[in-house]
């Protein structure tokens, strides 16, 4: 095995390279988007209380599915695909003021939401691509589906998804004895209603 020799401290080459260590971005290579939560001069952005990002998704497609939260709890989509670019608000969750997952299959998207009366899971279809949004578009929302609240008003504080499901045991409560029976039921009825 090669011996390494310790750095000098010193040395105006580690200090050098020490500096670029801590001037370096974290991340230094991919795609970084910043857009605003609207198609800009066309649609209205998700209002300022209520567009607090806190979860994210890519689906197979490579749409970018994410879930805020604030006031109320919107589920939207980013296009930045081919002749696109626009962040489209898929509505409001009813009764949610935060959304702490979300995740795609290769149909639908999964989104854990809390509120006043509980964690819950919803569902809809991915969103179709537009052809383009230079001219004559339209979206048309796909409707949500519930499927569901923890039992005991239980809010969700993480999933982890697969390709195709929330996965079992995955749903972290904020208190897991009193809702483990409701989350085997949950990821039952999401394997079942996948197929």
């Amino acid at each position: 095995m090669k011996k390494i020799d310790p750095l000098d401290i010193f040395d105006p080459k580690t200090r050098a390279l020490v500096d670029g260590l801590h001037q370096k971005p974290f991340v230094q290579e991919g795609t970084f988007v910043a857009f605003p939560a609207c198609f800009p001069g066309v649609t209205v952005p998700i209002p300022g209380d209520e567009c607090h990002i806190t979860a994210l998704a890519v689906s197979p497609d490579g749409d970018v599915y994410g879930g805020t939260s604030g006031h109320a709890c919107h589920l939207f989509v980013g296009f930045f695909r081919a002749v696109t670019g626009a962040v489209v608000d898929l509505g409001v969750v009813a009764d949610a003021d935060r959304c702490t997952a979300i995740g795609c299959g290769p149909e639908r998207l999964f989104a854990c939401v809390n509120g006043p009366e509980g964690g819950r899971i919803v569902s809809q279809e991915l969103q179709p691509l537009p052809f383009h949004l230079i001219q004559e578009w339209s979206i048309e929302r796909q409707p949500l589906h519930e499927l569901g609240y923890v039992e005991g008003k239980e809010s969700i504080l993480h999933a982890a998804t697969a390709l195709t499901k929330i996965s079992p045991g995955c749903l972290l409560p904020e208190n897991p004895n009193a809702c483990r029976r409701k989350i085997t039921e949950y990821t039952a009825h999401l394997s079942m209603s996948q197929h």
